[in-house]
């Protein structure tokens, strides 16, 4: 019971920064994304998604959403390099120790900011449909 509440409560936060960015109608000027970032973008979302689906029990269901982090980190536009920082680290810690005594005080608030600016910079750029 204890490991589903931990669950639940992790998919909230993780999901909130994703579901708040959903709402920007902005026409700023387009840089340009590379288009294995934007290949790769989904996949991305797909992976953390499923993370959050494994069975409770499994201590390693973070593993390949903290890996895939890791990969976008690496192709990431120079705009979204401090949301990657935040997301490869937080993600790490939830792979390291699935629980939420690896999370920090201020890791809903930096998690939902890092969330937002991906997904924000992926409907802006790589064509994530809103």
């Amino acid at each position: 019971m204890k490991r589903t509440a931990v669950a639940l409560a992790f998919a909230i936060i993780a999901l909130a920064g994703f579901a708040s960015a959903c709402s920007d109608d902005s026409n700023a000027e387009k840089p340009k994304s590379s288009s294995t970032y934007c290949t790769e973008l989904p996949n991305y979302f797909k992976v953390m998604f499923e993370s959050m689906n494994k069975n409770v029990e499994d201590p390693k269901r973070f593993d390949e959403w903290a890996a895939k982090a890791k990969q976008m980190q690496a192709i990431a536009p120079d705009e979204l390099h401090s949301s990657w920082d935040f997301l490869v680290d937080y993600s790490g810690r939830m792979a390291a120790n699935a629980d939420l005594s690896s999370m920090k005080s201020d890791d809903p608030q930096r998690n939902g900011a890092a969330g937002k600016a991906v997904v924000e910079h992926g409907q802006k750029y790589c064509g994530i449909p809103k």
